[in-house]
């Protein structure tokens, strides 16, 4: 009986080298798109049409016209800065009549009123029918240290 033995050979080097340079290649691409994706030429079309002005020396942002999005609104947001890193926390009511979970975004506007200067991200889980809570929103840089226009989004909600 004649049985030929199949072992399997070690990777070469360079075959190894070769898928990771490709992950790595891959993983800038898919950073890339992310990055065009979310960066909008006009980020007016993803945002509340209220615009709220304010002051990042003030300690809270009292709206006498609240900002609103789908089943939420924006009762005030008090702005931070920590370590490099932004920050917000903000008094949000849920305006329907169910049960909802939502995620939320802050977006700020540079002197331009146009441009994005940072967008904060928060979010909450089972916010009962008319609950008010508090938010606390991040983002990777700085809140601006002048006075700036910023709009407030609920990005996804069920």
């Amino acid at each position: 009986m004649n049985e030929e033995l199949n072992t399997p050979s070690a990777p070469s080097k360079t075959s190894v080298a070769k898928k990771v340079f490709l992950g790595i290649a891959t993983a800038f691409v898919v950073l890339a798109i992310i990055g065009a994706l979310t960066n909008k030429s006009d980020p007016m079309t993803s945002v509340a049409e209220l615009l709220q002005t304010t002051d990042p020396s003030q300690a809270i942002t009292n709206n006498t016209d609240p900002m609103t999005d789908k089943s939420f609104h924006l009762v005030s947001v008090n702005f931070t800065n920590n370590s490099g890193f932004g920050g917000a926390n903000a008094r949000i009511t849920n305006t329907s009549d169910q049960v909802k979970t939502a995620i939320f975004g802050i977006t700020i506007f540079a002197p331009d009123g146009v441009s994005v200067a940072q967008n904060l991200m928060g979010s909450a889980d089972g916010v009962q029918p008319g609950q008010t809570v508090t938010v606390q929103f991040i983002s990777d840089g700085e809140v601006p240290n002048h006075q700036f226009q910023y709009a407030f989004q609920v990005t996804t909600e069920f």
